[in-house]
């Protein structure tokens, strides 16, 4: 029996090919760029045509040249005052918002509808073939991934990040089935046929949630995420720094992330320490809720000489800023798997990360972990690490011995495998 024809979703990555890609779109263009380049026969891609309400399809040269497009400044990444509380400026949002829902969607609906219904435009999908979604789920096609799983017998294959968004079991929507606006965690425990999550903590959270909803769970298969970092072109240094003169912190300026545990820290060491203290580099998009802590951070003219905010960091610049640092930092609340400490380890430099959620396994247990909530730990922990060049130099052999590096297209064969075992 010939394999399923495994179609991969490029709707996310093509929405955002001119765009910096943070931690979850960086995880699905890598995995389109492992798939493309495989160059299997039962491999397919397409995306979702927003326009027209349709799936179309895409060869893989277009799927390779959607994952590796060099992006370009993302507006969305730098700082900036919120305007967002400003009451015309809310109306405005409302406006938008509104248009949007009733007007402009419905139009696309009807537009789709009629294509369909004219025949002109066939589905693109075998029956009974697989789907594979690797982006984060904020679409806008769940109806008709709906229609054609019920209609074709199509396998939605889901990789699985967090468990961020989710409904209270007495909102009406999760006994819903043919809701439609619901959260993208939901929608996978009632429309998958597989699911790929990406750390086994995020597994145990599915498993967990889909017990509390008293719903069977499909199968799940946890995947190795890829961490490693194309090597590139040597681009000399980054925003005037200076090599094994910084410290890195890689994640969206956002309150999960916990930075203003490190800008608290920093600004007090650079208040006692002066020019002496090397800086902290904080490489990520500046999030609505980051805003304040970066516009505080600009007008500190202590804390400004310390704490570089890099907002526009792709992977060049990424990969220049890891091999170049003294060590990391990644603090977070909460993760799904803490990509950029798996990434600080291969690249062979120590990470102090959180030992809350995922984090702790994505670093296969070679980083210092320490709560996130713990100030006092986190800056005695810094301060070895700024200090002591011979204990860093230990972590470093640490790294070498322990650390085992997993490739993309390792992370692309482990779910091919998982499909072709369970689908």
């Amino acid at each position: 029996m010939p394999p399923r024809r495994v179609y991969v979703d490029l709707s996310t990555a093509f929405a955002e090919r001119n765009r910096i890609p943070h931690g979850t779109t960086r995880v699905e263009r890598k995995l389109i760029e492992a798939l493309a380049k495989l160059g299997r026969d039962n491999i397919f891609f397409a995306r979702f045509d927003i326009r027209n309400r349709q799936f179309v399809s895409m060869s893989s040269a277009e799927a390779l040249a959607t994952a590796t497009t060099v992006p370009v400044a993302d507006a969305r990444r730098q700082a900036r005052a919120s305007t967002i509380t400003h009451p015309f400026r809310a109306r405005l949002l409302e406006l938008e918002v509104w248009v949007r829902r009733n007007v402009r969607d419905p139009i696309r609906r009807v537009r789709g509808w009629l294509i369909r219904k004219s025949g002109l435009t066939p589905d693109i999908f075998e029956p009974g073939s697989v789907l594979l979604l690797a982006g984060e789920l904020q679409r806008q096609d769940f109806g008709q991934l709906m229609a054609l799983r019920r209609r074709l017998d199509l396998r939605l294959v889901f990789v699985f990040y967090d468990l961020l968004g989710t409904l209270s079991n007495n909102d009406p929507r999760a006994l819903d089935p043919n809701a439609t606006n619901i959260p993208g965690t939901e929608f996978i425990l009632r429309e998958g046929a597989l699911v790929l999550p990406i750390s086994h903590y995020s597994e145990t959270e599915l498993r967990n949630h889909a017990a509390k909803r008293g719903m069977s769970l499909m199968p799940v298969q946890t995947i190795r995420l890829g961490h490693l970092i194309d090597d590139v072109q040597d681009i000399g240094s980054v925003a005037g720094l200076t090599a094994g003169q910084f410290v890195l912190s890689v994640g969206d300026v956002t309150h999960r992330k916990n930075h203003k545990l490190l800008t608290d820290i920093w600004s007090a060491l650079a208040g006692e320490r002066g020019t002496s203290l090397i800086p902290l580099v904080i490489a990520g998009r500046i999030s609505t809720d980051g805003q304040p802590l970066a516009a505080a951070i600009a007008a500190d003219a202590v804390a400004s000489k310390a704490i570089t905010i890099l907002s526009d960091v792709d992977d060049v610049k990424l990969n220049w800023l890891y091999r170049n640092c003294r060590f990391t930092l990644f603090p977070s609340f909460c993760e799904g798997f803490g990509l950029p400490v798996a990434e600080s380890l291969a690249f062979g430099k120590p990470c102090i990360a959180s030992n809350a959620t995922s984090i702790p396994e994505a670093s296969q247990g070679v980083a210092l972990h320490l709560d996130p909530h713990d100030a006092s730990a986190w800056r005695s922990a810094i301060e070895e690490f700024l200090d002591d060049d011979a204990a860093l130099a230990r972590l470093q052999q640490d790294i070498a011995m322990r650390f085992r590096p997993v490739s993309w297209n390792q992370t692309a064969e482990d779910a091919l495998l998982a499909i072709s075992g369970t689908t």
